[in-house]
Formats: C-alpha cells, sequence, structure tokens
C-alpha cells in the first residue's frame, strides 16, 4: 500500500485531472485523457529514463514548465510547447568532466521481528560483486518522510568515492501506508533503530558488504540514528557520522511543540509515554559514555530547524565521557547544507573521516 501524493487540478482547482502517488519512484493515476495525452507527448520528448513534474497544468495549449530528473542526473528544467509539440531545455544540471553517477535501486529486506523494510542500494559504477566493500547505510531525516528512487547528492558523493550505500525506509516512514507508519510509533531508539542494524547485516549476508568496513551517515533524524548507533547496543560499525543531529529529545520536543497537548502527544508518538525518563534513555547526549565507536559530529551554526545545541550537548558529553570523536562547524550554515563552500568543506572532511575508519583507500 502505498499514499497518495498531490492531487493535479485544473480550471482553478475545479477539475481534477491525475493524482500522484510514490512506490519506489513518483507514478501518476490519471481522470483525464487530455492530461494523460499532454503527459504521454512530454514523455516521449524526455525518454523513458528521467521522471518528471510539471508544476501547473492548462489544457489551452499553453507552455509549461517541466522538471526533470534521475537517479543518475540531477534536477534540469525545460518548457514544454503543447501546441507545437516542442521541449526547449531552459536549466540544466552538468556534472564534473569525468564523474560517473551510479544507478539507484529499490530493495527490500526483513527485520528481526519479521516486517519488511523497504530501502534503496546504489553501488559504485566499478562494484565487483566478488569483493565485498565498505559500505553506508544512511537513514533518512524526519523521521516521518520517506527516501524514494531519485537523484541524491549525498548517495552520489558516497558511491563516487567507493562505498557501497543503504538507505532503508525503516518502520515509521511515511508513504508505505498508515499501518506502517504507526508501526513506528514508540520506537526511537528502538525498533527503528534495529532497523537499520538488520539492513547492515543484509548487506553483509547479500554479499555487498564487509562486517567491518560499515559506517552509519545520517543528518537530522537520520543523525540521531548516527549517534545511536554510537551510544546503544546494536550493529557493531566502525564509525558513524552525525550532521544536524537531534541528541536531546527534551529539547527537540520542546522546540517542535507550540503547546503542551501537542507535546504530549509527539512525545507518545516518539517514545510511546510521557515520563521524562523514556527521553533521557534514547537521548544519545546522555549516553555518550556507552559511545562505541569514532564518531564525526557537524552542524550549522544557524540551523533552525534542529538547534546546534543539540550538538553543542553531544560535544560536552562525549568530553566528559573522555570518548573519541571529531566536530565540525559552518558558521551562519542551514539545516540542508545549502551553501556550496560549506557542502565542499563537509564532503571533504567526510571521505578524510570514512577513509581513515573503513580503510577503504589502503
Amino acid at each position: 500500500h502505498y499514499d497518495a501524493g498531490t492531487l493535479i487540478t485544473r480550471d482553478g482547482g475545479k477539475k481534477l485531472v491525475a493524482a500522484t502517488y510514490v512506490d519506489e519512484k513518483l507514478r501518476y493515476e490519471y481522470f483525464e485523457e487530455t492530461f494523460e495525452n499532454f503527459h504521454k507527448a512530454i514523455r516521449e520528448k524526455l525518454g523513458k529514463d528521467l521522471d518528471f513534474f510539471v508544476p501547473s497544468y492548462n489544457a489551452n495549449g499553453h507552455k509549461s514548465l517541466v522538471i526533470a530528473s534521475s537517479t543518475t542526473s540531477p534536477r534540469s528544467l525545460y518548457l514544454f510547447d503543447e501546441e507545437n509539440k516542442k521541449l526547449t531545455p531552459l536549466v540544466q544540471a552538468t556534472p564534473p568532466t569525468g564523474l560517473r553517477f551510479a544507478k539507484m535501486r529499490a530493495v527490500s529486506y526483513f527485520s528481526r521481528d519479521g516486517l519488511e523494510i523497504p530501502a534503496f542500494l546504489t553501488l559504485p559504477v566499478d562494484f565487483d560483486s566478488a569483493k565485498p566493500s565498505a559500505a553506508i547505510v544512511m537513514p533518512h531525516g524526519g523521521p516521518w518522510v520517506r527516501d524514494r528512487l531519485s537523484y541524491d547528492r549525498w548517495v552520489q558523493f558516497l558511491v563516487s568515492q567507493g562505498y557501497v550505500v543503504l538507505q532503508p525506509n525503516y518502520r515509521g516512514s511515511t508513504g508505505y501506508g498508515n499501518i506502517f507508519e504507526f508501526r513506528g510509533y514508540g520506537e526511537w531508539g528502538k525498533a527503528m533503530q534495529t532497523d537499520l542494524d538488520d539492513g547492515a547485516d543484509w548487506l553483509v549476508s547479500s554479499g555487498y558488504a564487509h562486517k567491518e568496513r560499515i559506517c552509519m551517515v545520517g543528518g537530522s533524524y537520520g543523525g540521531y540514528a548516527a549517534l545511536s548507533a554510537t551510544t546503544m547496543k546494536g550493529f557493531n560499525y566502525r564509525c558513524a557520522v552525525a550532521y544536524a543531529p537531534v541528541s536531546d529529545l527534551s529539547l527537540w520536543l520542546t522546540a517542535a511543540s507550540t503547546s503542551k497537548a501537542e507535546l504530549k502527544s509527539l512525545q507518545l508518538r516518539t517514545v510511546g509515554g510521557t515520563k521524562k525518563k523514556l527521553l533521557k534513555k534514547v537521548s544519545p547526549a546522555f549516553l555518550a559514555r556507552k559511545a562505541s565507536m569514532p564518531l564525526l559530529i557537524a552542524h550549522g551554526t544557524s540551523d533552525i530547524r534542529v538547534s546546534p545545541e543539540h550538538s553543542r550537548r553531544m560535544v560536552k558529553a562525549m568530553q566528559k565521557a573522555k570518548k573519541p570523536f571529531q566536530e565540525l562547524w559552518f558558521g551562519g550554515g542551514s539545516h540542508f547544507l545549502m551553501q556550496a563552500k560549506h557542502r565542499q568543506i563537509y564532503f571533504t572532511e567526510l571521505a578524510k573521516f570514512l577513509d581513515q575508519n573503513t580503510q577503504l583507500k589502503h
């Protein structure tokens, strides 16, 4: 089961022409032949490999903007002239010379309690199936969102460095129906975390990864998961990288809530109860003494989605516990690593840190 996505209308919202949904990639359900033919005309021009979306639509033969991309192609912008069936590129992303993007594919594996976990696997272009590689488990942020087959800058950078990348849509991810999402309620630091560990085990048992050369890399909730991989018993990762992570659930819940009722509801959704001790039990900032692997923490100082205070508290806790870690701060940096200069620094340091700990190039 998949959740419905965007409703596409015309005539000022009076006429429903299509709806979107995502299984592994963006799909359309058509309710009007005119719009379906319009889409088919664009598909014929773009080819089968690119996914596309039209931000707005009218049935009067006018020109429309088209956004197109694939797992190996960043977003490009086109202008489609429906009357003349002409597609004109406006802005096209050009990869650096010599860089080969790797294709992402949908996979699945089973968790330890029998739940099927959908995921996406990307292998380096020169991956040798006879030689298990170093690998990255990369949980998405949110956590109430999902990954899909699409271009991902982080993934393409990591596979360009030689790493296999697995992106699990762990329980609690949206898009797979209410039951799958509800299975994640109350499971921060518990089943949502072990779903990731089971993904690491699957990489090993499937022959993609060497058991002693797997790290976890994530941002936002994915950063929380990376911190949890460091401070909770589970798969024996070689290292963890947490960008803009949540480290203290009480701090995060308070910032995310606008009322006591919302705070209570969000805490129930997160840890399954309202007692404060439940929050501490799965907050990495209170578990630093249990840290068991090298850790890189990175955060932008102007992050308004997850306060930099989370990383400050984690750094302080790691120092107090005398545990090894590295920290990376971006002055004026955002939650989404928007500034190009920050991305360059982050990816450079990320590559160094992973190489040191997986010994991929030695």
